[in-house]
């Protein structure tokens, strides 16, 4: 049996900061938890599931009614699932032979799932359609735009880089063998979009044929990139430390990242406008056009991705950097407290 987690604060963070208040207007509970009292004041965060033993979860996307994380079994040791979550009812289900590295869709009940060994899942009309590519890179990045739809990854072991771009039903890979690896692709609705990876960057602007290398570079390792527009993009990431990136349509510069202190992983930004960000050792904290507000975090394990659903934010994570193998996931969620949930197998 996993061992729970230990919900204990971090040196490197600062000192606990009170709950959100667009959330909630009551703070967070700034006691330390026990693993029979996860549950925070009203506005503040909480484990919800933890120890889900079919794997990390890395990334989830909000499909209407429906909140869908995904993962696995990472570094080819199994396979790949979702935790669908409806109402206040979560289930996993086993998909693919291999794990997830990230989800993404245009239109509520389509998405895209990829991951390891060009593992592409294209959920439609309520069907799960492998649609996987002819690599043997890990796919860790996708953006559905409706009638275009990204996909990167890379091998870091190689220094390598792949782009694919499905368009008219099919997937091709782009621009060749690139710097990377890539890990992510967000697009701004109007056939821009930006790949971030490590030290490398890549602009589209239309036409797919069209991938430049913006300059100058990021000197970073980022992770997650969204934005409001092309003129206003966010990227975290981080390697010893955290590291803020800002895409302003023409160039880069680096953000603020004071308080932070571990290497970031996810980013969204909320339909308020405060930039969310998460990562190692349980990170998570959001930016108010000030300065970043963060608190005590709930979980040792780190929280790969976050995201806004129906007005509250989730995290998902695990213990993606354990050498033993033995993976499970760890769902975190900030807002009206909801108490631990059972993750039975779906029906």
């Amino acid at each position: 049996m996993k061992h729970l987690l230990t919900l204990a604060p971090l040196a490197l963070l600062l000192q606990p900061a009170c709950g959100k208040d667009d959330i909630d207007s009551a703070s967070a509970d700034d006691t330390t938890p026990t693993d029979d009292d996860t549950a925070p004041a009203e506005g503040g965060m909480e484990i919800v599931a933890n120890n889900i033993d079919a794997g990390v979860l890395l990334s989830a996307w909000s499909n209407g009614d429906e909140l869908i994380f995904a993962g696995g079994e990472i570094s080819d040791v199994g396979a790949g699932y979702y935790v669908r979550k409806n109402g206040d009812d979560y289930c996993t289900e086993v998909v693919a032979d291999r794990a997830f590295w990230w989800i993404h869709g245009a239109a509520e009940g389509d998405w895209y799932a990829v991951g390891e060994r060009g593992l592409i899942l294209h959920h439609t009309g309520g069907e799960h359609v492998d649609e996987s590519v002819p690599t043997d890179v890990t796919l860790y990045g996708v953006f559905d735009e409706g009638d275009r739809t990204w996909a990167v990854g890379g091998d870091a072991t190689k220094n390598a880089g792949e782009i694919w771009v499905r368009e008219a039903g099919a997937w091709s890979q782009v621009g060749g063998t690139v710097a990377g690896p890539l890990f992510k692709v967000w697009c701004d609705g109007e056939r821009n979009c930006v790949i971030n990876g490590s030290s490398t960057s890549h602009i589209i602007e239309g036409d797919t044929s069209t991938i430049y290398e913006p300059s100058p570079q990021p000197d970073a390792h980022l992770l997650t990139c969204r934005g409001t527009s092309f003129t206003d993009v966010w990227c975290s990431g981080g390697t010893s430390g955290s590291e803020v990136w800002r895409w302003d349509g023409s160039a880069w510069s680096e953000a603020s990242a004071s308080g932070l202190g571990q290497p970031l992983m996810g980013l969204w930004i909320a339909e308020d406008g405060d930039v969310w960000v998460s990562g190692m050792s349980g990170t998570y904290a959001w930016w108010d056009g000030e300065t970043w507000g963060t608190e005590i975090p709930y979980s040792i394990e780190p929280f790969h991705a976050v995201v806004q659903h129906q007005g509250e934010m989730y995290l998902a994570g695990g213990n993606l950097t354990t050498t033993t193998g033995d993976y499970y996931g760890t769902i975190g969620h900030y807002g009206v407290a909801a108490g631990e949930q059972d993750v039975p197998a779906c029906p």
